[in-house]
């Protein structure tokens, strides 16, 4: 994946991760949270 498209990616993952938790819905928000960690090279909390 190009630097670009993984930019994007983490903008559309943060945006349904913040939808997610404004949904009241933390399970899913935790694991969009997860996956962004892993896309970053981090480790998930």
């Amino acid at each position: 994946m190009s630097s670009r498209s993984n930019h994007l990616r983490l903008v559309a993952l943060e945006k349904q991760m913040a939808a997610a938790a404004e949904a009241m819905d933390f399970e899913k928000a935790a694991a969009i949270r997860n996956e962004i960690a892993r896309l970053k090279g981090r480790r998930p909390r």
